[in-house]
């Protein structure tokens, strides 16, 4: 019986080791507790926040323990209602809509920020976005033809206003002569076709795989419904309104008919800003690491999911302007060791 009652308990216990191991992780780096974060995005149906459910998915069903939860909101009250959080609530919230030349203001503590967020640290590239003036306005086609009309620009809290009131004001000379007023993107077809405006701020483009342009869902809208003309932007534009200004905005070049006959209706140059996923200072370099890792790791997969936008080896931390002590250091550990160029 003795001998019986052993051998019971030797089973036992080596059920209990083997089940024991089956739980445990393969490996070191599995072992990890879920890190889960926040990542701050835009309103749903923009494309910044299209790109954090879509990464949020990927890190679900690939990554071992990186977590991130998307939360709809503006960039600006974004930053204000994280940094109101307690610390611990706070390192684990990322910032995914901030526009490079709202950074830069942050970072300055320009108003309406509320004080310099130079703890605000860039961790790689999310979208290089082109903008432009369209008009259905056979008349309009330079610059200086839309003195005195009236141009409809993005809600006024929106980040891309910026950059076209510098070009208008810095480059072009005209910005005392129109008149603006403010419209939600999808309202901008229609403010168009009932000529309330004469051109919109409504030609916004994404740099795609291949050195292709895409369009958002309300450009799309806007060249579908009449032959739409493009108002260019030169080199000479942007450097005017760089020299201006305490940001740096790129040229985004756009080739006849890239997207189907006639538009653009010629080679045409767009001002371009870019978007970006940002971190605090407190934010753990590990996980910052880990993130990094995993996007250039994964990168074709995220542009196929979003239907072919750039997110690629050479785009990841592509920012003009971008010096690298403004590079959160857990991204910048990573570029290092993969030799990534900081900046554009």
């Amino acid at each position: 019986g003795r001998m019986k009652g052993k051998t019971w308990i030797t089973a036992a216990a080596v059920i209990g080791i083997a089940f024991f191991l089956s739980a445990l992780p393969l490996s070191g780096a599995s072992a990890r507790e879920e890190v889960k974060l926040e990542m701050w995005s835009a309103m749903i149906g923009v494309p910044a926040y299209q790109a954090s459910l879509t990464l949020s998915e990927m890190l679900k069903a690939k990554h071992p323990w990186l977590r991130i939860s998307p939360v709809e909101g503006h960039s600006f009250a974004n930053v204000h209602a994280i940094d109101a959080f307690p610390l611990e609530r706070k390192k684990y919230c990322l910032l995914n809509s901030l526009f490079s030349t709202e950074y830069t203001r942050a970072l300055l503590g320009l108003p309406p920020w509320k004080r310099k967020f130079t703890d605000l640290k860039v961790v790689m590239l999310e979208s290089s976005d082109g903008l432009a003036l369209g008009t259905y306005d056979s008349d309009i086609r330079t610059p200086q033809d839309l003195r005195g009309k009236k141009i409809g620009l993005f809600p006024k809290r929106a980040a891309p206003n910026e950059m076209m009131i510098a070009l208008m004001k810095d480059a072009w000379g005209i910005l005392d002569t129109v008149k603006l007023s403010y419209h939600r993107p999808m309202a901008m077809q229609d403010m168009l076709v009932t000529k309330v405006v004469d051109a919109v701020y409504g030609i916004v483009g994404v740099e795609m795989m291949g050195g292709k342009f895409g369009q958002t869902p309300f450009t799309a809208n806007i060249l579908a419904a009449r032959k739409t003309y493009w108002i260019n932007a030169t080199p000479e534009d942007i450097a005017k309104v760089n020299a201006k200004n305490p940001w740096k905005a790129g040229l985004m070049k756009v080739s006849k008919d890239a997207l189907g006959p006639g538009n653009p209706p010629e080679d045409t140059g767009l001002i371009s800003g870019v978007m970006g996923i940002l971190a605090w200072d407190k934010t753990p370099e590990d996980v910052v690491y880990e993130l990094v890792k995993f996007v250039d790791e994964y990168a074709q997969e995220w542009s196929k999911r979003l239907r072919g936008r750039r997110m690629d080896h050479g785009s990841i931390i592509a920012w003009p302007g971008l010096t690298e002590d403004l590079v959160h250091p857990g991204a910048l550990k990573y570029y290092k060791e993969k030799g990534i160029k900081i900046g554009r």
